[in-house]
């Protein structure tokens, strides 16, 4: 998270060393530099591939990990640029944070897709795809709403494997 106090300590730290950062970034923390992915690009890439599986049409449901976590939000950047950009016809319904908890995901998956008929896709920043997918499960969504996501764990290569995950 981009938390002051982390931010503190990495500038201490880096008087004495060299600090690198790594997954997620903490531009404004004295690190040295940072290993890991472009999260706007890959957000933008996301998005692209969101625009591509929906015909450039249909209501999507944007999911954010932390907003504390500056590569969580950069990839929800990235993902709401590239969509506003190049699907005019994909409407972005209001962000929702899932704080990486399965359960809130699933709970904002159920409650958006039950108050949103014509949902057409789901995109998650970080961590929430579980619950997503166990959502679009109970509601027989399977290959109606579509899911995009990052991040390969165990979780998520299953729930691409049973269809519940596109990218």
């Amino acid at each position: 998270a981009e938390d002051e106090r982390i931010c503190a300590r990495i500038r201490t730290l880096s008087a004495h060393m060299p600090v690198v950062t790594f997954n997620a970034d903490m531009q404004e923390s004295g690190r040295l530099c940072y290993v890991g992915q472009d999260s706007y690009a890959s957000g933008r890439a996301c998005g692209g591939l969101m625009g591509m599986l929906l015909g450039g049409k249909g209501q999507v449901l944007v999911g954010n990990g932390h907003p504390s976590n500056l590569s969580h939000c950069r990839r929800v950047d990235g993902f709401r640029a590239e969509v506003l950009a190049e699907f005019p016809g994909i409407e972005l319904l209001p962000i929702e944070n899932c704080y990486d908890d399965r359960e809130r995901a699933h709970e904002i998956v159920r409650r958006v897709a039950e108050q949103t008929p014509d949902l057409g896709g789901v995109y998650f920043s970080a961590g929430g795809p579980p619950g997503g997918c166990d959502a679009i499960r109970e509601l027989g969504l399977r290959g109606k709403v579509r899911l995009i996501c990052h991040d390969l764990s165990e979780q998520n290569a299953a729930d691409v494997r049973a269809g519940l995950i596109d990218f």
